[in-house]
């Protein structure tokens, strides 16, 4: 009858709401990426010396979405990039707040900075 519908619903419930916190978390970054890639400076003497390269920058960010520090998590292998990505994610200050079901007192996104000339 009935009971068995929701029983075999109870243990399902929990998978989703991981699935959907990682689901949003994963929204909220892909949304606020661009705001990252707007803020990049590729400098002037890196383009023209040819440099190019990525790096990774752990980006610590508080409950209501405010950057509180940036940190180089993988070197592009020139300390200009990395300086430069890290300027850029440092630039963008405050992020829009993460969605409620969040619920983080901070969290760190990884964000990546390719510099390229092509």
């Amino acid at each position: 009858g009935g009971d068995d519908v929701e029983r075999s619903l109870e243990p399902r419930e929990e998978v989703v709401v991981n699935v959907d916190v990682d689901t949003l978390t994963e929204r909220y970054k892909r949304e606020v990426e661009p705001l990252f890639e707007d803020a990049k400076r590729y400098p002037r003497s890196a383009r023209r010396a040819g440099l190019e390269g990525a790096a990774l920058v752990d980006v610590h960010i508080d409950a209501d979405g405010t950057i509180v520090e940036v940190e180089l998590a993988r070197s592009s292998g020139f300390e200009l990039l990395d300086r430069a990505a890290l300027d850029s994610a440092r630039s963008v200050g405050k992020l829009p707040a993460p969605p409620p079901e969040l619920r983080w007192e901070s969290r760190t996104l990884r964000i990546p900075y390719r510099f390229s000339l092509s």
